[in-house]
């Protein structure tokens, strides 16, 4: 059967003579070069290469990239996430160290964790939430719906995924009629938002309920605290917290604005929070 194949870029000095070397002085960008790097396989290099995470059977459709510092053993850790058309969700733990001599990164100690959900799947979202030190991974269907997981380390300096967790459950649109499809993500993990996008040019900001019997009885941990409608398809998020100009000089909680940042098929909007 054909596979999608990951391929990966690593940036490295370049070497020339001394000619070259001082045309690179002026030349910032000359210095470095893109060179391929060889991704692992499960079992390490003698494995065979069927076990390799990096193909996939079913197209991919959107990977996403972090680095962190984990509190258990201080050690910096990198999670590559992977959707696919199928619904198949691929996430891979790793360590990376930079060799010498501009041979790119070693990855060490390669973990995966997979699931299917019903897909398509076009986006995926990776985020570090440094106070409680969990990895949150946020996968949007074309479905109409988006889940969580989340992934905590383990005192053996290990990683353990918890179970999906459902954050939006149906994006319904009447003028489509039918669920709308979520086309872009973003997480403030540590304030629990969650901002989605969709094709019909709907923005919305999730945030997370109190635990209390009745969100655990409707399931729904989520609920939905702002939306807008846009002429275009929403293409991109991002979103970062800043202090109010005449506010005190720390970042209380009282005087921080969400800012958001919202492109779209042919436009880019952006949208700050109103003091109160």
């Amino acid at each position: 059967a054909d596979t999608s194949n990951l391929y990966c870029f690593t940036l490295c000095e370049k070497d020339g003579d001394e000619t070259e070397k001082l045309e690179m002085q002026n030349d910032p960008l000359a210095k470095t070069s893109l060179r391929p790097l060889a991704l692992p396989m499960v079992g390490g290099a003698d494995a065979d290469t069927d076990n390799t995470p990096f193909q996939f059977t079913s197209p991919v459709m959107a990977i996403d990239y972090i680095t962190f510092l984990t509190k258990t053993n201080n050690q910096t850790t990198s999670c590559l996430g992977v959707a696919c058309q199928d619904g198949m969700v691929q996430l891979n733990l790793f360590t990376s160290v930079r060799q010498s001599h501009g041979l790119g990164t070693q990855w060490n100690d390669l973990t995966t964790h997979s699931i299917v959900i019903d897909g398509p799947l076009v986006t995926i979202h990776l985020s570090y939430n440094e106070t409680t030190g969990q990895l949150v991974a946020l996968i949007g269907s074309l479905f109409g719906y988006v889940i969580k997981l989340s992934c905590s380390p383990t005192k053996d300096s290990g990683f353990s995924w918890g179970k999906p967790q459902m954050v939006v459950d149906s994006l319904w649109n009447s003028h489509l009629m039918c669920e709308d499809m979520v086309l872009a993500l973003y997480a403030l993990v540590e304030n629990e938002i969650v901002i989605v996008g969709t094709y019909s040019g709907r923005c919305y900001i999730y945030q997370a309920c109190e635990t209390t019997e009745e969100t655990h009885k409707k399931r729904r941990p989520y609920r939905c605290v702002w939306k807008c409608r846009l002429p275009y398809s929403i293409h991109g998020i991002c979103a970062w917290w800043s202090k109010f100009e005449d506010g005190p000089s720390s970042l209380e909680d009282s005087v921080k604005s969400l800012n958001l940042v919202i492109t779209t098929r042919r436009s880019v909007h952006l949208f700050q929070q109103n003091q109160r």
